[in-house]
């Protein structure tokens, strides 16, 4: 009985050393934000219009009569709008996202790409994909990013931005982890 007892005593103590929460400078191990984000286009890239005509700009093939646009290599800015939550500083200022789509004739479609943007002294970097609708302003984002230099150094982010419907000038409701992996 004592054995089994000592045996479950150690047991304890070390599931406790491993079951300790990491901190994320001096908070909680997954920080949370909320906000708005804008994305915007510098950059058009090129466009392979099938039935229709590349414009140069946006949309990026002739509206309507393209039955389908490959849009690639376009390039702009994501800023963020009333940011709240204690991960908010992880989202300001601007970041410069690289993309891809592949848009049906009400120029909607799958997109995806790369980011990066500056946070705290350091930068994110990673990746996002989802789908875009840019007649109803429609969007259905996931970012995932790594920190690297200031206090990024080595945190996670997953950010996921969505709205059914919107316009030109409202940003897209998002919600966003921050967090470690050790």
């Amino acid at each position: 009985m004592k054995r089994n007892l000592i045996g479950l005593l150690l047991l304890l103590a070390v599931a406790g050393a491993f079951l300790t929460p990491v901190v994320v400078q001096g908070k909680s191990k997954t920080q949370y934000a909320s906000g708005g984000l804008f994305l915007w286009l510098s950059d058009a890239g090129t466009a392979i219009c099938v039935g229709g005509t590349p414009t140069a700009w946006f949309p990026p093939c002739d509206y309507p009569g393209t039955r389908e646009s490959i849009w690639r290599d376009f390039v702009g800015p994501v800023w963020f709008e009333e940011v709240t939550g204690n991960a908010a500083t992880y989202f300001t200022g601007t970041w410069e996202i690289r993309g891809n789509c592949n848009l049906d004739q009400n120029l909607a479609g799958p997109c995806w790409g790369t980011f990066e943007g500056a946070a705290q002294g350091g930068k994110w970097e990673g990746t996002w994909n989802g789908r875009l609708d840019f007649i109803s302003f429609g969007a259905d984002l996931s970012f995932v990013g790594y920190g690297t230099g200031g206090s990024v150094e080595g945190l996670h982010m997953m950010l996921e931005a969505a709205a059914e419907t919107g316009s030109e000038t409202a940003p897209i409701p998002f919600t966003a982890r921050v967090f470690k992996v050790e």
